[in-house]
């Protein structure tokens, strides 16, 4: 079996080996229907490979499953667990925003509006150095 612990819900593949080339048959238990039959002949017998899905229904605990081949019998055994419960998915943000992005205007959406203020900035500058420049060039008084 494999694997040999399953969920409920799940699929399990019972696997083994007929060395007799007549059929074979798996004996599965109440609740675990098959889905798949990649069983293969070769010379001097099969390769069984079949897949079962649990249905919800299956009870937990050991469920047993029987290959026949001719005379021999072998068995083995499918736990079945409990489905685990999954968590719900916690959101990355408390709180949601709705409706469009809010943007503003800005120097981002008129470009030459930061060349202007450097520009007047430039500027003023240059009229206090102007100011200070003459303040300082002034006549002596005459006698």
């Amino acid at each position: 079996m494999s694997p040999k612990t399953v969920e409920v819900g799940g699929k399990v593949t019972a696997q083994g080996r007929c060395v007799t080339p007549h059929g074979f048959s798996i004996v599965a238990p109440d609740g675990f229907t098959q889905v798949a039959d990649k069983s293969v002949k070769r010379a001097g017998g099969t390769d069984v490979k079949v897949t079962f899905q649990l249905r919800p229904s299956v009870k937990p605990g050991d469920h047993l499953f029987v290959l026949l081949c001719d005379t021999v019998e072998p068995a083995a055994t499918a736990k079945v667990v409990p489905a685990a419960k999954k968590e719900p998915v916690k959101k990355q943000v408390s709180k949601v925003p709705a409706g469009a992005p809010q943007t503003g205007g800005g120097p981002v959406d008129e470009p030459s509006s930061a060349g202007w203020l450097i520009a007047g900035l430039a500027g003023a500058g240059v009229a206090g150095a102007g100011g200070t420049v003459l303040m300082r060039r002034r006549p002596a008084p005459r006698s």
